[in-house]
């Protein structure tokens, strides 16, 4: 039977194998060897991004076209009158546990994805519309896909890492001495990761 860090490689080269469930594996893994720094990131991953005071990576910014709805024409481009905003609005951090991500791709054929604004952005650009239509930013599919290659990545380059160093497992356990070598290893778990700035977007020149 092979020991959990080569079933964590198996399953992170399988693309059938969800990311959520690589992270449920990859979690144990990380407890098991009590390695700190991959249990956190893992549960930010499996639960959300959802404190404010956690850094979302800067691997899950997507880039999409901000767009409202005409109920008589469909979707449509919004014309911004400035690059600043535009780029502001068109760009967002997501903090949604994996797990929905993972639906996102598997559950819908689209290749494009509708990504609500939070409630007060929404207003804030809907009372400088002439007609006030529901904006939202659309993203390709492979803005998303590229988040689950990249945590799928992370999770293969560790569990090799962890290879490299002896630390296999025998079954469900980890040996006293794969321990020790584990404690004595500094993780950082992606060197892209950027503080994403939560300050209110002010919308000014916004012309529909």
């Amino acid at each position: 039977m092979d020991g959990l860090v080569l079933e964590l490689q198996r399953d992170a080269l399988n693309k059938m194998a969800s990311v959520t469930d690589l992270l449920r594996k990859a979690f144990v893994v990380s407890k098991k060897l009590q390695i700190v720094e991959m249990e956190t990131w893992i549960r930010n991953e499996l639960y959300g991004y959802e404190n404010v005071e956690t850094t979302i990576p800067d691997y899950r910014k997507i880039r999409g076209e901000v767009k409202v709805f005409n109920p008589y024409r469909g979707w449509h481009p919004l014309n911004m009158g400035s690059s600043k905003i535009a780029e502001l609005l068109s760009t967002r951090h997501i903090g949604q546990p994996v797990s929905e991500l993972d639906s996102l791709v598997n559950e819908h054929q689209q290749n494009i994805l509708q990504v609500p604004f939070a409630q007060e952005t929404k207003n804030q650009i809907m009372n400088l519309m002439k007609v006030p239509l529901e904006p939202s930013l659309l993203v390709p599919q492979t803005e998303i896909v590229g988040i689950l290659d990249t945590i799928r990545n992370e999770i293969l380059n560790w569990s090799l890492d962890l290879e490299s160093r002896g630390i296999l497992g025998d079954g469900m356990s980890f040996t006293k001495e794969e321990k020790m070598a584990a404690s004595k290893i500094t993780y950082q778990v992606t060197n892209n990761i950027q503080n994403m700035n939560n300050s209110q977007i002010q919308l000014e020149q916004l012309k529909h």
